[in-house]
This record gives C-alpha cells, structure tokens and sequence, in this order.
C-alpha cells in the first residue's frame, strides 16, 4: 500500500511531523509520505486559509495520483476534502472525519482539544457537518496566554474537558499536535482514557479501506459533472 499525506499548509515543517506519526502506525508494506502544498498559506486557520488551499491539493492530488493507493488530508478540519474525492475513486480521508468517528466507537461522547481558540467554532461546525453533534462533548482550546509547552496546555484543556464536559474519549485537533510526539500515547496513560491522534486514525483508516478493496463510490455525489 501506498498513502500519500497532504499537508495542506505550506509548513514544511509540519510536514516531517505529520510523516512521523503517520509511518510510526502503518503497517509493514505499507508505505507513507507527505508532501505540503508550497502556494498555500504556512497555517490553516480560517476560511480563506481553506480556499487558498484548494487549487494546490487539488493539483497535488490530480499530479501523485497515478502513485498512491489512499490519499488523508491532514488538516483536522478536514479542508477541500469534498472536491478531492470528486477526483479520484482511491480512498480520501480526512483526520477529523477518521479520528471523531472512530472515537464514538469508543466512548458515548468526545471532546477536540484545539490549539487555537480561533479554530473552535471552524471545528464545531465540522462536528455538524459530520452529524457528530449528538456524540461532542466540547470543542476545547488551550489556554493561549499560558507560557506552558503545548504539550502541557494540551493536557490541560485535556483535563478540563473530562472534568467538566463529560468526555470519555479525547482527540486532538491539529496535525500539528503531531510535533508533539507520543502524545496520545502519553495522554491515554495519564488520564485513563483513549486519545486519539488524527493522522495515525486516519493512516489506519485508509489501510483498512485498501485491505477490504474499497473505493470512493461514484455514483452521485463524487461523480464529476459530465461523466
């Protein structure tokens, strides 16, 4: 199996920390890269962030697909994933979509923990988007002014969402959280309950979805217009 990540942001150093998580958790025979979008913005934070994104995933996707099996958007918000699977029948996955359905199998309700107090209500209306609604907890961020490590803001906020929203499972909601590495592992011991890192649900996700031979259905709405 091939998988190819898209970084969707121009950081090329989140890109090295996306490929870490994402190979850390792959099969044996199972190949993983990333590559950035180099003219998009160095952040996806907002929505014209998403919009200046879109024509370089799209030409990334349209110029590696012969290459790769699966395809993940690693942006937790899941950017421009509709108009990638109308270009493809491989397997596109987002690391929202993977991580916060893969979390109602394991808890009644979740909680995002962002890095950003910006990105919450972007992230809730993902949850939406999903129909997640029902099974969300909170969108949590981390406290900004805190001069903590991210690490440890995240923790915090991990915390305060299991205190006081009743969350049972916890994701955190930016690829960059990868930078952090082990993390969820080290989460999941501390706090007693799962922590699921997006881009390794995500990896996992497409693998199973190669395994079982399945791809994008074409029948509607991922049918480009004309064929």
């Amino acid at each position: 199996m091939r998988i190819l990540i898209i970084n969707p942001n121009s950081d090329t150093a989140m890109e090295e920390k996306i490929l870490a998580s994402g190979s850390r958790v792959a099969a044996s025979g199972t190949t993983v890269h990333c590559q950035s979008v180099a003219d998009a913005p160095p952040f996806i934070e907002d929505y014209l962030d998403e919009l200046l994104a879109g024509p370089g995933m799209v030409n990334l996707l349209r110029r590696t697909e012969p290459e790769y099996d699966a395809f993940i958007v690693a942006c937790h918000s899941d950017v421009n994933i509709e108009v990638l699977r109308e270009q493809t029948d491989k397997p596109v996955v987002g690391i929202g979509d993977a991580s916060m359905k893969l979390a109602t199998m394991l808890g009644h309700r979740f909680s995002v923990i962002q890095t950003t107090d910006h990105s919450v209500p972007m992230k809730e209306d993902v949850v939406r988007r999903y129909g997640l609604a029902d099974h969300c907890a909170s969108v949590r961020s981390v406290d900004e002014s805190s001069l903590l490590p991210m690490s440890e803001q995240i923790a915090q906020a991990a915390r305060l969402a299991l205190s006081n929203d009743g969350a049972e499972t916890l994701i955190l909601g930016c690829a960059g959280c990868a930078g952090c590495a082990g993390l969820a592992e080290k989460l999941t011991a501390e706090l007693g309950v799962p922590v699921l890192d997006g881009v390794a649900c995500a990896v996992k996700v497409a693998e199973a979805f190669l395994s079982c031979g399945l791809t994008t259905s074409k029948r509607r709405k991922y049918r480009p217009v004309g064929e």
